[in-house]
């Protein structure tokens, strides 16, 4: 073991064997001698001697042993002194997938106004087209998972699974991810409608409408209200499909109250999502 981290002492009685033995033992093992090296200095080394046919026989015995052992050795300071070769390290990590869906969360104060319906326009964003303008007050949001969009500054972020939310004043912004599409976005926000409203998730339920939108490769946007926080909530979830290994879900949630006038922050953020490349 001191052979991987000092200097070996000088072969004491050695003789004709010292060369070799140095250049075995030496503590680099790019700087020790090779079998040839060796062979030619071990041959050397016996014909300095000039030993008997005995003697000859035990030299190259020896020599044998020196090369095994200094192969080990070798393998060994090798093995103590270098990091593993990448190549042998692990290059994949399991990936998990999550549903396109969520779950509202919402600390909206109370209010007494009254309740209002969506507005029957819809946004949708070209996919070849050109990015609206960033307006005052908000940010080019650049997700570590590749998609980016903009969200108004000084939101609260948060992550929950494979979700993003970003939250300020009673709205709510969240998106979710997957790999593995329903390309079927309609048929799938009504599936997760019976069974969110059914477990009990949105109390009060309205829907609003379940319908596709113009948007990417395909969407729908599932639209409702509940009763949430004190207040009525209003709540639009838009799945949308990229590719056949990549879709999204992109929810917004205000109160009822302040729906009209947040409506046009939801269709920026529409216009400005771009999915991963």
């Amino acid at each position: 073991m001191a052979l991987a981290s000092e200097d070996p002492e000088p072969p004491h009685r050695a003789g004709a064997l010292r060369p070799v033995l140095e250049g075995l033992l030496r503590k680099d093992p790019d700087e020790r001698i090779d079998a040839d090296e060796a062979g030619r200095r071990l041959r050397k080394a016996a014909g300095r001697s000039r030993p008997r046919r005995r003697s000859r026989v035990w030299l190259l015995t020896l020599a044998v042993v020196l090369l095994a052992v200094a192969g080990g050795l070798t393998a060994f300071a090798l093995r103590s002194d270098k990091p593993a070769s990448p190549a042998a390290l692990p290059t994949t990590a399991p990936v998990t997938t999550a549903p396109v869906t969520t779950a509202p969360v919402t600390t909206a104060p109370a209010t007494s106004a009254p309740a209002t319906k969506a507005p029957v326009t819809e946004a949708t964003k070209a996919t070849t087209g050109s990015l609206p303008a960033l307006p005052a007050g908000w940010e080019d949001y650049h997700d570590r998972t590749g998609f980016s969009v903009y969200v108004p500054q000084g939101w609260t972020k948060s992550l929950k699974g494979s979700m993003v939310y970003f939250r300020h004043d009673g709205r709510v912004l969240g998106i979710d991810q997957t790999t593995k599409p329903n390309m079927n976005p309609v048929g799938d926000w009504q599936g997760k409608a019976e069974y969110r409203v059914g477990r009990g998730d949105f109390p009060g339920y309205d829907e609003i409408r379940i319908k596709p939108v113009s948007y990417f490769k395909k969407a729908a946007d599932w639209e409702f209200t509940f009763d949430g926080s004190g207040t009525r909530q209003h709540v639009n979830n838009r799945g949308l499909v990229v590719n056949n290994h990549q879709a999204y879900g992109i929810y917004w949630q205000t109160t009822d109250a302040d729906w009209t006038k947040a409506y046009p922050d939801l269709q920026l953020i529409f216009s400005s999502f771009r999915p991963t490349a």
